[in-house]
């Protein structure tokens, strides 16, 4: 049987040494805190983490893996907000370039008619009656279209010339010519169409001068005869020689 020793006082003293070192304050608290750095992702077992000792609110949505969080459900639309001010007025542009002429339109319907002398010839005194009309068309230095024929409501644009002579045998002579046209259904009966022209003719006697006449007017459908009438209205006035001719379109009705 072994004997037993009384520990020597040395071996005594650091045995009390190491038992109030682990039992200071001090060191416990240096070895705790060495610990918790040294514990790391492996050494922790598979699911010893649980929800409870995850502090609440304390996780980041980076925190879960990619799709693990899914959208929620769409919201209400909101309420549309009111318009915001008109922004300013920007640069004019560049003009374009010019785009390429369009096909030319057919021709519109229009109506003609015209009388005219063959060649110059002498009156005789003017009075007070037609020079040329419509329906003089075949007489021996006249030639022309005839009447007009207005199929619908239509504006009419007369053009007509005459050459006039001052016939007196001393002095000047003065004459007033005028346009005319005929009631619808009255040929005979003429109505003034456009303003009345005077002309002044010099010595001496033939001397002669042109005249121009030019009116419009607008005329219901029918047929009518259109005419230039002279007055003399000082000396003596005959007429060398005249022209009529007449245009007409289609006019909006009433």
């Amino acid at each position: 049987m072994p004997s037993l020793r009384r520990p020597s006082a040395a071996t005594a003293i650091s045995t009390t040494a190491l038992v109030v070192a682990l039992s200071s304050p001090a060191w416990g608290e240096t070895a705790v805190t060495a610990a918790k750095k040294l514990v790391k992702g492996p050494q922790i077992a598979s699911n010893a983490i649980t929800s409870a000792k995850v502090k609440d609110g304390s996780l980041l949505a980076k925190d879960f893996k990619k799709g693990q969080i899914r959208d929620g459900e769409r919201g209400a639309a909101g309420v549309a907000g009111a318009p915001g001010a008109p922004g300013a007025t920007g640069p004019q542009g560049a003009t374009g370039p010019t785009g390429p002429q369009g096909p030319k339109g057919e021709p519109g319907t229009t109506y003609t008619a015209w009388i005219q002398s063959r060649r110059s010839y002498t009156l005789g005194a003017v009075t007070g009656g037609r020079v040329i009309a419509l329906s003089t068309t075949g007489f021996a230095f006249e030639e022309g279209s005839g009447l007009m024929v207005l199929p619908e409501r239509s504006r009419v644009l007369i053009d007509a010339t005459l050459t006039v002579q001052n016939a007196a045998a001393s002095g000047t002579s003065t004459v007033r010519c005028n346009l005319q046209a005929s009631e619808p259904g009255e040929p005979s009966i003429f109505d003034d169409v456009g303003p009345h022209t005077f002309t002044a003719l010099p010595a001496p006697q033939y001397a002669s001068q042109s005249m121009s006449l030019v009116a419009g007017t607008t005329l219901a459908a029918g047929t009518y005869d259109l005419a230039i009438t002279c007055t003399t209205i000082g000396g003596t006035v005959s007429v060398y020689s005249a022209a009529l001719s007449a245009i007409a379109k289609p006019a909006p009705a009433l």
